[in-house]
C-alpha cells in the first residue's frame, strides 16, 4: 500500500529545523577536552631526538609526557598559542601519524535510584545483591533478572571439589576511581600489583585510595571474598584486582545532589591500559565512556588484544542507540570488547540504558528500574556522609547502571578464566554472549540472544559439548559498490565457533535469498559481482555457519545496496529513520556516510554545549522523523536534499 504524501509544507518545516541547526562554526563552544594534545609518531621517530624534533619548533607547545603507548606524547598549547593551529601543525608533520584532542572520559554515572523508604535496608526490596555472604542461597534470586550465579557456583565445587570459586591466578584490571585495598570484603583479592600501586613504587598509579566509592563498588561485585562472615560475596571469591585509578578523588566541597564526577582523559586512559598489559591481567573493567573515538584510546585496547586481554566496556546510560550514536570504547569494531547493557529485577532492559543490534553485546543486572546494586563502599569514606549519601552502612552501599552491569560481565569472564586459562579472549567473548539466556525482547537491541546466565556460562565450560553453542551472528556488514559494478561487502568476524560464512543476495527479482558465496571462518570480506551493466536494488546478509545449527541462525542484519547508497536495514524494515540525525541518514541513505558524520559531529561538537543548540537538537529530534521517512521513500526527494545539504556540510568542513 502506498504512503499518503506528506504536504509540502511539512517538509520545508523540517528542513528549515535542520539548517537553523547548523550554525556558523563560530555559534558554540568546543567539544570537552583537557587542552592537550595525544601525539602519535611514525615508527620511525622513535628515538627522542627525532620524536621531540618538530615540537621544538616554534608554535608546538610543550610535553608535558610521555605516554606507555610507542612513540605518543601528550602536549599542551602554550597559552599565547590558538589550540587549532597547534593540532593543525602536529597533524601537517610527515613524522607524526596522527594527532588529536586529549579527550575527557566520564564515569558511566549512577542512574536514578528508587524514591522508596525501604531503600538500603538490607534484605528489603530496595537493593539487589550479587549474593549476601551469610545466606549464599539469595543471589539474585528475585526476578527474572538473576543471573543464577549460585548454581555457577554449586557446579564450580562439583567439578573442582574446592569451596571457593574463582582463582587468585586470574588478574582483573579496574580503570576506575580506585580501589579500597583495605576494605574487609577486599583486602584479601587485592593484586599484589596494586600493593605496589599503592606503595608508590611504580610511579603514575601510586595512589588508589578511592574517595568516590565508584571503583570499590565495582570491585565487590567481580570479587568481594566470600564465606568471611563479611557484608557480601562478590562473583569471585578469589581473583586478582588491580587498582588503576585514573578518575581523581571528588572535591567534598562539591559533594551532594549539584555534585560532578570526576572525569580522566583519555591519556589517563591509555596509560592505564598499558600497565594493564605490562602486569599481566585478563580482563580490563571499563565502566566509563566518551563520545568522540580516539586513535590512542583505540590502539591501546588493540595492543590489549594482541596481549589476550578481553576488554569489558558500559554501554552507557543515556538511553540511545550506539549503533547510530556511539559511546567509547563500547562501540570500537574490536573483537576483545564486549559492550554491556543494564537489565533489570525482572530481566528487561533498564529505561536509562543505551542498546545496539551491532554494538551491544549482553544485558547484565545493572539495577535501577527497582532495587540497586548493593556492594562495597569505601571505609575511607566514613568520615565524608555527603560523598557516601548512597551508602547504606559504613562499608556498603548502593548504586545502578551499566556501570554496575558491566562488572557482573568481568566477573562471569574472571571465573570462567579460573576454569580455563587457556581460553583465547576471543573464546571467552563468545562464550559470554552466546551462553547468555535468550530473551526474544532483548534479541532485539543486542548482538546476542540475552541475559547475562554465568550458570550456563560455567556449565558450559567445564562441559563444552554438553551444552553446544551457535556462532556469535557477524555484525556492521558494509557494502561498497565498485567502479566496475562490483560490490565490497565487510563485516565483523565475531565467531570462533563458526565453520564459514555463507553471503545471501537478494535482487530486485527474487523471491527468497540466493547464496552467492561461502568464505572461510576467519574471513571479514567478500566480492560480488552480481551483473554486467546498469545496478540494480540489491540486497545482502552474511551466515555464520555451523553443522547442525538451523537455515536461519547467526544472520547479520541487512544491508542495502541502491545506486551506492546504503539503507542498514533490520528484516525489511528500514532502519535509516532510527537515526539521531534522521533527515541527514535518510538522504544519505546510511548514519556512516561522511556527510553525515561532518553533520554528527557538528551537532556533538557545537551544539551540543550551549543551551540554544540543546533547544535546536530537541526540537529537531521531534519534529524531522516523519520528514526522514517520507525522504527515504521517495528518490527525487533524497537527491534534492543531499543537494541542500552540500553547501552546509562544504562550509562546516
Amino acid at each position: 500500500m502506498r504512503s499518503r504524501p506528506l504536504p509540502h509544507r511539512r517538509i520545508l518545516t523540517g528542513l528549515a529545523i535542520l539548517l537553523l541547526a547548523i550554525a556558523p562554526p563560530g555559534f558554540a563552544a568546543l567539544a570537552a577536552h583537557s587542552g592537550e594534545i595525544i601525539v602519535r609518531y611514525q615508527e620511525h621517530a622513535q628515538p627522542d631526538t627525532l620524536l621531540l624534533q618538530s615540537q621544538r619548533r616554534n608554535g608546538f607547545g610543550q610535553m608535558v609526557r610521555r605516554l606507555r603507548a610507542p612513540a605518543t606524547i601528550v602536549v599542551r598549547p602554550e597559552a599565547h598559542e590558538d589550540f587549532d593551529q597547534v593540532l593543525e601543525r602536529y597533524r601537517a608533520d610527515p613524522t607524526v601519524a596522527y594527532a588529536e584532542p586529549n579527550w575527557t572520559v566520564e564515569l558511566m554515572a549512577s542512574a536514578p535510584l528508587p524514591d522508596d523508604p525501604a531503600f538500603g535496608d538490607t534484605g528489603e526490596e530496595g537493593i539487589w545483591w550479587v549474593c549476601q555472604d551469610i545466606i549464599n542461597r539469595l543471589c539474585q534470586q528475585r526476578g527474572q533478572g538473576d543471573t543464577r550465579v549460585s548454581y555457577a557456583w554449586e557446579a564450580w565445587r562439583q567439578h573442582t571439589g574446592e569451596n571457593a570459586p574463582g582463582s587468585s591466578e586470574v588478574m582483573v584490571a579496574i580503570i576506575d576511581t580506585g580501589v579500597d585495598a583495605n576494605h574487609p570484603d577486599l583486602r584479601d583479592n587485592v593484586s599484589a600489583a596494586s600493593r605496589r600501586h599503592i606503595s608508590g613504587d611504580t610511579g603514575a598509579f601510586s595512589d588508589v585510595t578511592d574517595m568516590d566509592g565508584h571503583g570499590t563498588h565495582i570491585a565487590g561485585i567481580i570479587g568481594a571474598v566470600g564465606d568471611n562472615t563479611e557484608g557480601l560475596a562478590g562473583i569471585n571469591w578469589r581473583v586478582d584486582l588491580l587498582a588503576l585509578k585514573v578518575f581523581p578523588d571528588m572535591d567534598p566541597s562539591s559533594s551532594g545532589s549539584t555534585a560532578l564526577r570526576p572525569t580522566a582523559t583519555v591519556a589517563d586512559v591509555v596509560e592505564a591500559i598499558h600497565t594493564a598489559i605490562e602486569e599481566g591481567a585478563r580482563v580490563i573493567n571499563a565502566s566509563y565512556g566518551y563520545e568522540r573515538p580516539s586513535s590512542a584510546d583505540q590502539d591501546a585496547l588493540s595492543a590489549a588484544r594482541d596481549a589476550g586481554i578481553l576488554v569489558v566496556a558500559a554501554a552507557g546510560n543515556t538511553g540511545r542507540d550506539n549503533d547510530q550514536s556511539p559511546i567509547y570504547p563500547a562501540s570500537y569494531p574490536l573483537d576483545n570488547i564486549i559492550s554491556v547493557a543494564a537489565s533489570s529485577i525482572q530481566g528487561n532492559f533498564t529505561s536509562y540504558s543505551n542498546h545496539g543490534r551491532n554494538t551491544v553485546h549482553v544485558a547484565a543486572p545493572g539495577g535501577g528500574n527497582g532495587p540497586a546494586i548493593y556492594s562495597t563502599f569505601p571505609t575511607t569514606l566514613d568520615d565524608e556522609p555527603e560523598i557516601r549519601s548512597q551508602a547504606t552502612q559504613s562499608d556498603y552501599g548502593n548504586l545502578a547502571g551499566t556501570s554496575m552491569a558491566t562488572p557482573m560481565v568481568s566477573g562471569a569472564a574472571a571465573l570462567t578464566l579460573a576454569l580455563d586459562p587457556d581460553l583465547s579472549y576471543r573464546e571467552l567473548r563468545e562464550r559470554i554472549v552466546q551462553s547468555a539466556r535468550p530473551d526474544p525482547t532483548l534479541a532485539q537491541r543486542l548482538i546476542g540472544p540475552g541475559l547475562l546466565d554465568i550458570e550456563a556460562l560455567v556449565l558450559g565450560t567445564i562441559d563444552p559439548l554438553g551444552q553446544p553453542l551457535e556462532p556469535m551472528r557477524p555484525t556492521r556488514l558494509s557494502a561498497q559498490p565498485l567502479a566496475n559494478g562490483d560490490v565490497r561487502l565487510r563485516w565483523l568476524d565475531n565467531s570462533v565457533l563458526n565453520e564459514a560464512y555463507a553471503i545471501d543476495r537478494l535482487g530486485p527479482e527474487d523471491e527468497n535469498w540466493r547464496v552467492v558465496g561461502e568464505v572461510a571462518a576467519n574471513a571479514d570480506s567478500f566480492v560480488d559481482s552480481p551483473f554486467n551493466g546498469e545496478p540494480a536494488p540489491l540486497q545482502y546478509r552474511v551466515r555464520a555457519l555451523k553443522s547442525g545449527a538451523g537455515a536461519e541462525c547467526c544472520v547479520s542484519d541487512v544491508v542495502d545496496v541502491d545506486s551506492g547508497v546504503l539503507h542498514y536495514q533490520q528484516g525489511s524494515r528500514s532502519m535509516s529513520s532510527s537515526s539521531d540525525c534522521f533527515i541527514a541518514t535518510a538522504a544519505y541513505g546510511t548514519p556512516l556516510a561522511a556527510d553525515v558524520q561532518v553533520l554528527r559531529d557538528f551537532r556533538d561538537d557545537r551544539l551540543r554545549n550551549t543551551a540554544m543548540g540543546r533547544w535546536f537538537i530537541r526540537q529537531y529530534e521531534r519534529l524531522s522523523p516523519p520528514v526522514a521517512d517520507q525522504i527515504a521513500e521517495r528518490p527525487r526527494l533524497r537527491a534534492l536534499v543531499r543537494g541542500l545539504l552540500r553547501p552546509i556540510i562544504a562550509l562546516l568542513r
